[in-house]
This record gives C-alpha cells, structure tokens and sequence, in this order.
C-alpha cells in the first residue's frame, strides 16, 4: 500500500493529503492552506469573479483567457494592445538591426496572409506619397546597379519561385558581347531591356540588334509559339530593329 502523508489546513482545520513527503515537508515548512483556502484568498484579493480589468491608460476592458493571466496583469499593471502599441510605436527609431535580427524577422513574416482590411489600409497611407526617387534620374553609378541586379538575381535563386532568366542564355551572350566585341545587355549585364511591357533576352543598342533564347517548351506548346510571334512582331514594330530566334537545341555550346 502506498504511504500518504497528511496534515491539517491551519486555515479551516480540514484534512490535506499528499502523495510526496517532499510535498508534505514543504507544506509544513511554508504553512501553507489547503487548495480551497488557497482559491478563496485569490478570489478575494482579486475580484476574480470577474474575467476582465481595467487599462490603466484608457480604462477600457482587457478580457483574458485563464485566471492565472488575470491576476498577473493585476500585479504588473499591465495596459491594452493599444495604449502599449502607442507607447512602442518608435521603440527602433535610430537603432540599427543585426543581420541575425533581420533574418529572424524575415522568417517570422514567411507565411504570412494580409486581410483586404488591412491591405486596404496600408493603401490608404500610402495614397499621396509620391515614391522618394521618382523623377531623380543617375541617383547610382554604374556599378552599384551592377551589384543591385546581382542581388536581386541570387534573392530569385534562394526564392521559392523560379527565376526568370536562363544561366546558359546569359553565359553565350558574355560570349557574344567578348567575341563580337558588343556592348549587348541582358538578365546578368546591365538587366533586360524592358520595351513595351517586354522583357528582351538580349539587346543591342548600337546594332538596334534583339536576339530572343527559345527554350524546348516554346515548340512543345502551340499556345506560346503563338505569343511568341506575337510578342516579336510588336517588339518590331516599336523599335524597328533587326530580330533573331535562338533555339537553345541547335546551339553549339561547346565554345562557351
């Protein structure tokens, strides 16, 4: 038979059993009430008849879950999302993040869905604040776009989607820019040449020269040979230029 360790409640004299003589040692160390003096002495101290407080800033009801979470908002004082948001708001002004911080930060917004209230909201701050750089032409140097277009290429390879440009398109047009001795830009030198809503592969501006890099699933899909041709006849027409299809199949990439 397993032993119980008993003591009486100095509060109601009642009848307290324990399953431990650690628990019985410490009870008797501390004097401590038995489970329902306990809660009596809470309920009265607290008002926890009621499941809410007051802010102590706007005296609006703070409704909680568990009554443990009441009576220690109770003891610290504790003041609504609101009054604290106020308070909090420029808590970082002036503070510079590690890039620890910021990677931490970045992995807690992943995943995360905006309400149409909320983005209606945003869009609303935002109505009338024209963008800091707009109509500011040369604000970078050459070769900090350089860098910028490097970025955004290697966020769109650690991105869940794919990225938009072909690595062996652009390593065949460095090949064409050193052995032709041109100046053509594309995803990785200098960005593509956006003409119309249109993304070029690779464009020449001296030459006025378009050269478009078809992979297999342009000819497997008749829908997209059909765009395709229409993209090129439109491109055409708004730079009257010299355009070239290449198949990515028929190429000799033994050179590169």
């Amino acid at each position: 038979m397993q032993t119980q360790w008993k003591r009486n409640c100095p509060k109601c004299d009642g009848e307290k059993v324990y399953k431990s003589k650690h628990g019985f040692e410490c009870a008797e160390l501390n004097n401590s009430y038995c489970n329902s003096c306990c809660q009596l002495k809470c309920d009265i101290k607290y008002d926890i008849k009621l499941d809410h407080k007051l802010c102590p800033s706007c005296n609006k009801k703070q409704f909680y879950h568990n009554k443990n979470s009441l009576i220690s908002a109770i003891n610290k004082n504790t003041k609504c999302k609101s009054c604290s948001n106020k308070i909090g708001r420029n808590w970082s002004k002036g503070k510079k993040f590690t890039k620890k911080h910021k990677l931490n930060l970045s992995k807690s917004h992943q995943g995360k869905k905006f309400t149409e209230e909320h983005k209606e909201n945003l869009r609303l701050s935002l109505l009338g604040n024209e963008p800091w750089n707009k109509g500011r032409v040369g604000i970078y140097d050459e070769t900090t776009l350089q860098k910028l277009r490097e970025a955004r290429i290697e966020q769109l390879k650690n991105s869940y989607s794919h990225a938009n440009y072909n690595e062996l398109a652009c390593k065949y047009f460095d090949w064409l820019n050193m052995y032709m001795s041109w100046d053509g830009q594309h995803a990785k030198y200098k960005g593509e040449k956006s003409v119309i809503g249109y993304s070029l592969d690779y464009y020449e501006p001296e030459l006025n020269l378009v050269i478009e890099w078809d992979e297999e699933y342009h000819f497997k899909n008749d829908k997209l040979r059909e765009k395709d041709i229409i993209r090129q006849s439109k491109i055409i027409d708004e730079l009257n230029c010299d355009f070239y299809r290449i198949r990515q199949k028929d190429m000799n990439l033994y050179k590169i």
